[in-house]
């Protein structure tokens, strides 16, 4: 009975998403979107995944997303009301989509709305609303297992295939231009890796489907490389790009960033992208920027968006301290010169260039 509850809840989205868009519709208005799990989710989320019968993980999130709509829309909790949230439950700062392993949904565009009504309804990001939809739907399958007295061995998770990689889209060019996308980037490639060997400037702004700017994406001068982190990157169609030199660019997903390990000194230069360890929660490193324009650190919650800059420095150096705080996930370095972190009271290592 559950069962039959669970695979019809999810299959009401699903086929009304076939019936509108029918034979023959445009799958290039689709969106991808990934959402990252730690090693502990692993066996429940694949042994849902068999157990209710989808062919991957990435079924499993959609067909939760639905389910959580369904339920939201038969107890009226969802209403033309956009003021009718329920953000107080906290659940931005307690699903964390950012986890090694990576599973990646398409959405159509009829299907997409789904997604973004629960994510709104909660307040959270489209990643972290596959989290809970995967994450009820896998409680609800584990109840319903237990109704009927179903003993299934779940696996270890040296037996669980790994999640199927989506390459990256990347972009290469020499001088100024316009270049179009194949296809947009998935909603969770929110790191643009880039490069330039000019030596004036380096700028790239994503442009929408209409040719209006979406965002700056990077903006640096003469011979550089480094890792930003954007805001939407499915709404990039094309790129416009000033340049004087050859260049590339490519769009990467925030979990394929190296993790944070102060048990070291961190040195770079130029922009970073880092995941920070919940361990390192209200951590105080101390931090040196020896540049010149502007200097940035920003930390992220779950979310990976939006977040408020903890330290910024305008010109020549600094030494300060930079709090880690809790819940924060992504470290996003913007700086214009070499930079150090380390865990302590030792001065962070670095020259005057």
């Amino acid at each position: 009975m559950y069962r039959r509850f669970l695979r019809h809840a999810a299959g009401i989205v699903l086929a009304a998403g076939v019936l509108v868009l029918g034979p023959g519709a445009d799958v290039a208005a689709a969106d991808v979107v990934g959402t990252g799990y730690v090693d502990t989710d692993l066996v429940d989320l694949q042994w849902a995944t068999d157990h209710l019968g989808y062919d991957s993980v990435g079924e499993l999130q959609r067909a939760g997303v639905a389910v959580v709509d369904f339920i939201l829309s038969i107890t009226g909790r969802i209403g033309s009301d956009p003021t009718d949230t329920e953000c107080d439950l906290g659940y931005v700062n307690q699903l964390d989509p950012l986890g090694p392993h990576r599973f990646a949904t398409v959405w159509s565009s009829f299907e997409l709305a789904t997604l973004d009504r629960v994510a709104t309804h909660y307040c959270i990001s489209r990643e972290q609303a596959q989290a809970f939809g995967a994450t009820v739907l896998t409680f609800f399958a584990g109840l319903e297992a237990r109704a009927n007295g179903t003993n299934a061995i779940r696996a270890v998770v040296e037996e669980i295939a790994p999640p199927r990689s989506i390459a990256s889209v990347r972009l290469t060019g020499s001088g100024s231009g316009t270049v179009m996308l194949d296809e947009p980037p998935p909603v969770d490639h929110r790191i643009v890796v880039y490069k330039h060997t000019g030596t004036g400037t380096f700028r790239v702004v994503g442009l929408d489907v209409s040719g209006g700017e979406t965002e700056v994406l990077v903006e640096r001068d003469g011979v550089v490389d480094g890792e930003a982190l954007i805001g939407a990157p499915s709404t990039v169609a094309s790129v416009a790009v000033v340049a004087d030199g050859e260049w590339s660019v490519a769009f990467e997903s925030v979990v394929a960033s190296p993790g944070l390990d102060l048990s070291a000194p961190v040195l770079g230069s130029g922009d970073a992208v880092f995941l920070v360890p919940s361990t390192l929660g209200g951590v105080t490193p101390r931090y040196r920027h020896i540049g010149h324009r502007f200097d940035s650190d920003r930390i992220h919650g779950p979310r990976a968006r939006h977040p408020p800059n903890v330290l910024v420095a305008e010109d020549d150096s600094v030494v300060s301290r930079l709090r880690l705080p809790s819940g924060g996930r992504v470290l996003a370095i913007e700086a214009t010169g070499e930079w150090a972190l380390v865990d302590g009271d030792l001065l962070p290592p670095g020259r005057r260039g």
